[in-house]
């Protein structure tokens, strides 16, 4: 671990001086300047968008991502996934469906009563999602047009 002589004589002098009693807290700050340093190393250098490890995920983790900014809130998602094994183990990460998937599920969890539930079901040529929620539906006049996307 490298840090910067000015981060360790201000760690050193608050230490002499009794503004830091333990000597683990020494070990603390050092830690968290190596975490400074290494975020800033990484928001520098971005990592290549063609990194072939992140484009790829499996189905579970596509739905995961779709579903994770929901796990704190009073709605309850859940994703299930049915098809054989392994078929859906290395879907290609694109964005555009990862958005119009995240707007399916935003747009489930603001009309829900409790409940919306993901399912994902894959063989080896597709994947079908459905979006559910327990929330009242498309109004009777809506549905009548045949064009429940206009509202």
């Amino acid at each position: 671990m490298q840090l910067s002589y000015d981060t360790l004589q201000l760690a050193g002098m608050l230490y002499l001086t009794g503004g830091i009693t333990n000597p683990f807290s020494l070990l603390l700050i050092a830690q968290a300047v190596r975490c400074r340093e290494i975020l800033a190393q990484l928001t520098a250098k971005p990592v290549a968008a063609d990194n072939q490890l992140h484009q790829r995920l499996s189905l579970l983790q596509l739905l995961h991502g779709v579903i994770e900014p929901h796990a704190g809130s009073t709605v309850r998602v859940e994703a299930v996934i049915t098809g054989g094994p392994d078929v859906a183990s290395a879907i290609r990460r694109r964005p555009k469906i990862l958005h119009a998937m995240t707007a399916l599920v935003e747009n489930a969890t603001d009309f829900v009563r409790s409940e919306v539930r993901v399912t994902a079901h894959f063989d080896p040529n597709h994947i079908s999602l459905e979006v559910r929620d327990d929330g009242r539906g498309f109004a009777a006049d809506i549905l009548a047009k045949r064009e429940p996307y206009v509202i």
